[in-house]
């Protein structure tokens, strides 16, 4: 009767409620660009209507159709206007949802006739654009962006043996045609290099199933448009669209939005009419709870989905472990405990409650015969007790006898202990104090008197808390900080006692009670003689200071007069080098002139051989003007852009035709150098040929690479590492260390036999510091040999 009246209560106050808030409820009137079965649409439209009515508050939804896309006919969306102003002339919504391109349209056009000053939310606009919105207020919404790149790299992971990308589009309308827009200049001109792109644009079904069926089994399909085939005098839906293209496909299909999944496609990232509805009814209940759609920015990015079809994986052999996290799939098959989840999980909860029930009523059972044993065990003990106490009563009375014995022999002891005690406190070889908490003195030992300076007599009538040395070296403060903490502390002292003894010594300060009252402990630990030995170390120790300073300045001196000598050496050489090659380019000039003009074969020979003696003194006198220069810190950098053909001429013009003629082959892999930058290629390349030159001149069989990679790539520069390898007679570790020095060569016997002036690796080093970089080499004898360098280039503007 009770449940009945409660029941009955519950069911008036929601009337009443109902009735309270159904004066309040929300109009919405929803238009749809297309018709009832369109899965795009339909999909918005039920994620709009669940969410706000989940919102807890009552909202009615009125949809009407444009229908747009089997009847595009822009007269009839006139027609339409008219009709839905006389049908909602007198039942004014409190706010307009939009879905798709010819809504957005179709109502800002007739506003001013059909909605004026009432809030607009559109969502499903394909690509769009702030600017659409200059000039209209009171209108906000949800962009649809189809993100093509990420199906397309998805779809490449799942098939990496992939070659060929068929993209399908069409432009029977605007969205079509955006779509095709965004392919053309985003997806078109990544994949290009990489891959065969085939798009297929307006094509019908039959010219699509002959293109499809040219192609090989490394090829993927993306369906981004329509077939311009119509079905019964109108355009085929997306979803009809869809299962043509993916039944006459021997390929695998993916596409970009989730109305073509469950049609034969794979699946992909997918744009979701469901996340477009939510995003808009999300938007929908701000502005009914009084935010202007003005305030409300429009959502630009549009979500996705990882979305598949699990028979259609199974179909070109794609399994769940080639999907990506999170990914949701259709046509998977149900399992017993999928389809009787719930009739399971009850029959095991109604057994558990059974199995309960009974165990419960076991327990209850047992503790019931547990009680009466426990009631009989407690009246048998209860006598037992009895008589122990009679029996303990009387053991007590002996016990407090001979406890009174042991106490008095206890309390000889202390007082023999006591005795001890401050015998060995006296004979201590550590100075102790103690004192009563109130400062006064109590007790001390003959060599806390030695320390302080006085005799045992003399401490009597002290107190701590009155003594200014105490106070003035911290100590006073560390004693009292002891007694209220009741911890053990430690302080170090400096001070002249007032019998006029310094001493350094380090304290132990302990609060103890005895006899019932609170003292402290001093503990000295004298420092005295220690502390005068650190500071005679001290004195020491600053006069080796100066010792070092005044021996250092005097090197630093010598280091100045040496460095000013070189300098003075580099600056003679780097004139003197230029005094030399001024007459020698004239050499060479003249004998290349003579060579041309004598017809004698015997003349020609000799002044060949004087000509190539004169370059080489030439190639010896540039490198020591360089080294001079570098030395000098006179030769500066010159940077201008240049090309990575440029680079790879010079050293082929320079040196590849000389590697050649000995039989050695020559590679060079410069791909991961930019196409241009901006650096000095003449010393770029001078590097390079000094390294390439000595390759040349050690290896005699085998081959030679020059390799180029970057190691750090920033904003406006690179660092570069350049490395030449070779097959020639190595360099042992123990002459690696000096080989970069200027004028070094590994032996005697190799300058012999091989000649060198030892001034390439030197003038790399220099060189490369100079660039930002540095040098250095690998190298195993009999084996080969890697010199390398790094240099800092700039990215060319």
């Amino acid at each position: 009767m009770f449940s009945l009246l409660f029941g009955l209560g519950l069911a008036l106050l929601s009337g009443l409620s109902w009735a309270q808030v159904a004066t309040t409820t929300s109009r919405v009137l929803y238009i749809n660009s297309y018709h009832p079965g369109y899965a795009w649409s339909d999909g918005i439209e039920q994620a709009i209507r669940e969410r706000l009515a989940a919102a807890g508050r009552p909202i009615e939804v009125s949809t009407e159709y444009l229908d747009s896309r089997r009847f595009p006919d822009a007269a009839l969306r006139d027609q339409q206007a008219t009709l839905l102003a006389g049908k909602y002339a007198a039942y004014k919504p409190d706010l307009v949802m939009l879905s798709d391109n010819d809504a957005f349209h179709f109502a800002l056009k007739h506003r001013a006739r059909l909605f004026p000053d009432i809030p607009i939310v559109f969502c499903g606009y394909n690509s769009f654009r702030p600017a659409l919105l200059d000039g209209i207020r009171n209108i906000t919404g949800v962009n649809e962006e189809v993100e093509l790149t990420g199906t397309v790299e998805l779809a490449i992971q799942q098939f990496p043996q992939t070659r060929t990308l068929v993209f399908i589009t069409s432009s029977g309308d605007a969205s079509s045609q955006r779509i095709r827009q965004i392919a053309e200049s985003t997806v078109f001109p990544k994949y290009r290099d990489r891959f065969k792109l085939l798009e297929l644009h307006d094509a019908s079904l039959p010219e699509i199933q002959a293109a499809l069926g040219k192609q090989g089994q490394d090829s993927l399909v993306f369906l981004s448009g329509q077939t311009r085939d119509t079905g019964n005098g109108r355009a085929l839906t997306p979803v009809e669209n869809g299962r043509l293209i993916s039944a006459i496909s021997p390929l695998p299909v993916y596409s970009f939005w989730d109305f073509h999944l469950g049609t034969g496609i794979i699946g992909g990232q997918l744009l979701t009419a469901r996340d477009q509805g939510l995003a808009a009814a999300e938007q929908a209940l701000r502005i009914l709870d009084g935010t202007r759609a003005d305030n409300l920015p429009v959502v630009m990015t549009s979500p996705t989905s990882p979305l598949f079809d699990y028979a259609v994986m199974q179909q070109f052999g794609l399994e769940r472990s080639d999907l990506p996290p999170g990914s949701q799939l259709i046509n998977q098959p149900h399992s017993l405990w999928q389809d009787y989840r719930w009739q399971i999980i009850g029959s095991l909860l109604l057994f558990a409650v059974e199995s309960l029930l009974i165990l419960a009523l076991l327990r209850v059972n047992r503790q019931r015969r547990q009680a009466l044993q426990a009631l009989d065990a407690e009246r048998a003990t209860l006598e037992r007790r009895v008589i122990a106490r009679t029996v303990e009563l009387a053991d007590s009375n002996r016990q407090l006898q001979a406890e009174a014995e042991e106490r008095g022999h206890a309390e000889a002891q202390l007082r023999e202990m006591a005795l001890t005690t401050e015998s060995i406190l006296l004979a201590s070889p550590v100075a102790i104090a103690v004192y009563r908490a109130d400062g006064q003195y109590v007790l001390g030992n003959e060599n806390y008197a030695a320390l302080i300076g006085c005799t045992p007599q003399q401490l009597m009538g002290f107190n701590f808390r009155e003594l200014s040395t105490w106070r003035q070296s911290g100590l006073l403060d560390q004693c009292l900080a002891a007694l209220a903490d009741g911890e053990l502390k430690k302080h170090s002292v400096h001070y002249v006692t007032l019998f006029g003894r310094e001493i350094w010594a380090d304290c132990l300060l302990l609060p103890l009670t005895l006899r019932n009252e609170p003292h402290l402990l001093v503990q000295f630990f004298d420092q005295s003689e220690r502390t005068h030995m650190l500071q005679e170390l001290e004195m020491h120790r600053q006069h080796l200071a100066e010792e070092v300073a005044l021996r250092t300045g005097e090197l630093a001196l010598a280091k100045e007069v040496a460095e000013t000598a070189n300098r003075a050496k580099s600056i003679f050489l780097a004139n003197m080098s230029h005094e030399i090659n001024t007459p020698l380019n004239a050499i060479i000039s003249f004998t290349d002139l003579l060579q041309r003009k004598s017809s004698d074969p015997q003349q020609q020979d000799k002044l060949g051989k004087i000509l190539a003696a004169a370059n080489n003194l030439h190639l010896i006198l540039r490198d020591l003007l360089t080294l001079a220069r570098l030395e000098a810190n006179r030769l500066a950098i010159v940077a201008a852009d240049f090309t990575r053909a440029d680079l790879a001429a010079r050293i082929d013009e320079a040196i590849a035709d000389s590697i050649r003629r000995k039989g050695l082959a020559l590679t060079l892999e410069l791909a991961a150098l930019p196409e241009r930058m901006h650096g000095d290629l003449e010393r770029l390349s001078q590097m390079l040929l000094n390294y390439l030159g000595n390759a040349l001149k050690f290896t005699s069989a085998g081959g030679i690479g020059l390799t180029a990679s970057i190691i750090d790539d920033g904003e406006n520069d690179f660092l570069v590492r350049f490395a030449v390898s070779d097959t020639g007679i190595g360099i042992a570790a123990e002459n690696q260390q000096r080989i970069f020095l200027a004028f070094e060569q590994v032996d005697g016997s190799s300058t012999r036999n091989f000649g060198g002036n030892g001034l390439g690796l030197g003038i790399n080093r220099l060189l490369a510091r100079l660039m930002g970089g540095e040098v250095g080499l690998d190298s195993q004898p009999g084996v080969g040999s890697t010199f390398w360098f790094t240099a800092r280039l700039g990215k060319a503007a």
